[in-house]
């Protein structure tokens, strides 16, 4: 089905920790300001729900920490790399969110005088390496002819940004490896297309502005790139007044870093057949929701089987109505034991898709475990809200220090269930903490 082209406004915006140094209503006020259609948002913590509703949208995903005014779905699809947005009921956008690595950081490496090979390297082998885990999932999307917007704080600047007429630190040339690698792929950088000339630096003027020493170096390192879109008609920074090239000024700013909006025109398309549940955690009792896109063809069905189970094995199964192509479903779970499931998506003939859920015991709260398996501590992380930088931490037995303490860390990948084993940490003692992206889960 041929659409038209509609035009989206997209922000992509660190809010700092949770967005409540301020508080969190001006991260809300700062969404409204910038007119966006769809954030992307980096450390929001537990806390993308709230937003959502602060600014008045009912469509959040907390696993990719991206709100919209639309409804969004990750399809069965996806490989955690990014979510639809439907701006028309049978008609998708895409977006990728991401936040690279922020240590080591690039500018600070250079300025304390290692080399720019050696500094590259840190690149390739940190912010590059994280990247590439989504671009094989994005690029089969783009092939599909799918639209695709990425937001993010990618904690490095644009090559495009260093070299001869920049400023400061910036004149030297530097061939950063993240946005060459956006731009082989096809991506366009929307703020720099937009605003050849404009500095357009996003980290960081200190906080609260304009605190930050003289010596800080300024990047621009918070971008919107864009893949199969029509046409750019602006970009812009948001942040607070007296701030260079911000556009759209909000007093006092929530955050250490400025957000950017971009404008563009995209056609949605069509989407291929999947099954999006809306939530990856769901406690025994609630619904199931799940939003879907079918073949259309006779003996289509949405089923709930156990974890790796086959269709066949299906414990409920709802056939949309005959015109319903695209839509949602909902599964009653109060009957169900918790444990894992799938939501498979299935024609007469064969399986299309699945994705997987969790269902958790009624009020059942994250927990995280350890103990040692010869010369590992494994830990152990159980009914977590699976967001995507929830991360479990090993310190120094009673520690308080949560930020800079951690003797080792890993992320828990979005699940809700699951465990790490570190090596070389010796006998301990410890304490082992679940943090909550920015926050104490």
């Amino acid at each position: 089905m041929a659409q038209s082209s509609i035009s989206v406004r997209v922000l992509s915006f660190n809010v700092c920790l949770g967005g409540r140094s301020v508080d969190i209503s001006k991260v809300a006020e700062a969404i409204s300001a910038s007119g966006a259609d769809v954030v992307g948002l980096q450390e929001a913590g537990a806390n993308v729900e709230l937003i959502a509703r602060l600014v008045g949208w009912a469509h959040f995903d907390d696993r990719h920490q991206v709100i919209s005014r639309w409804p969004i779905a990750e399809p069965s699809d996806a490989a955690g790399a990014y979510v639809y947005v439907l701006p028309e009921p049978t008609a998708v956008i895409a977006i990728g969110n991401v936040h690279l690595p922020s240590d080591p950081y690039g500018p600070y490496e250079l300025l304390d005088g290692l080399g720019v090979e050696q500094t590259l390297d840190l690149e390739r082998s940190t912010r590059l390496a994280t990247l590439r885990q989504r671009t094989d999932a994005w690029t089969s999307l783009v092939g599909r002819g799918v639209p695709l917007v990425v937001t993010g704080d990618f904690n490095v600047p644009a090559h495009t940004d260093w070299g001869p007429g920049w400023a400061e630190h910036r004149a030297q040339p530097m061939a950063w490896p993240v946005s060459e690698a956006m731009t082989a792929l096809g991506f366009v950088d929307t703020y720099r297309m937009a605003n050849p000339k404009l500095p357009g630096l996003t980290w960081t003027y200190g906080y609260p502005y304009p605190h930050g020493g003289e010596a800080e170096p300024r990047d621009r390192i918070d971008f919107v790139w864009a893949l199969g879109h029509d046409t750019i008609t602006d970009a812009a920074l948001v942040g607070p007044a007296g701030v260079p090239d911000v556009v759209v000024e909000v007093d006092p700013w929530p955050s250490d870093h400025l957000a950017v909006v971009t404008t563009m025109t995209m056609k949605p398309v069509e989407p291929m057949p999947y099954v999006a549940p809306h939530a990856s955690r769901v406690e025994v009792g609630e619904l199931l929701r799940v939003r879907f896109a079918t073949p259309g063809t006779p003996g289509d069905r949405i089923g709930l089987v156990p974890t790796a189970a086959p269709i066949d094995d299906v414990l409920m199964w709802v056939a949309p109505m005959e015109v319903d192509r695209f839509g949602e479903v909902t599964f009653g779970t109060a009957h169900l034991a918790p444990g894992e499931y799938d939501v498979v998506l299935a024609t007469a003939a064969s399986e299309i898709g699945r994705r997987r859920i969790w269902l958790v015991g009624r009020g059942r709260q994250p927990s995280v475990a350890a103990g040692f398996d010869a010369s590992s501590l494994v830990v152990s992380w159980q009914a977590t809200y699976g967001r995507r930088f929830d991360w479990v931490g090993v310190y120094a037995a009673g520690d308080p220090d949560l930020e800079n303490g951690a003797l080792a860390a890993a992320e828990t990948g979005a699940t809700i269930d699951g465990s790490h084993s570190f090596e070389g940490l010796g006998d301990g003692p410890f304490t082992v903490r679940l943090i909550g992206d920015s926050s104490i889960a």
